[in-house]
């Protein structure tokens, strides 16, 4: 084995030596994620988790109110219930982004007017 194969190995090990892999389940099933082994690696499994909780909370929301037996009708139920709210959000996003151009708009005014009346 040549000398750059076995540094490519060896990056591939430490790359490896620095992912954990992690279990989540979700709507009573188990997904294997690997995260980064650092800070943010601990963050990362945290978001992890909090977004599987949601998820499953919001399943077993959904298999009450819609009176759905079936996990996965309730996981579909779900899915729709979280775009909806994010094409909601990417509105309220898009309606701030323009609300801040207005003011940025009317400060620039203003410190014109400021100015103007200073002098």
């Amino acid at each position: 084995m040549d000398e750059i194969t076995k540094n490519i190995k060896m990056a591939v090990v430490r790359k490896d030596e620095n992912k954990r892999e992690i279990k989540i389940k979700i709507a009573e099933r188990s997904y294997k994620f690997k995260i980064t082994i650092d800070e943010k690696g601990t963050q990362e499994e945290e978001k992890l988790r909090k977004a599987a909780k949601l998820v499953n909370d919001k399943v077993e929301y959904c298999k009450r109110k819609y009176n759905c037996p079936e996990t996965q009708d309730a996981l579909s139920v779900a899915i729709i219930e979280f775009a909806l709210r994010s094409i909601d959000e990417e509105s309220m996003h898009d309606e701030l982004r323009d609300l801040n151009v207005e003011v940025e708009k009317y400060l620039q005014i203003h410190e014109k007017n400021k100015t103007i009346f200073e002098k």
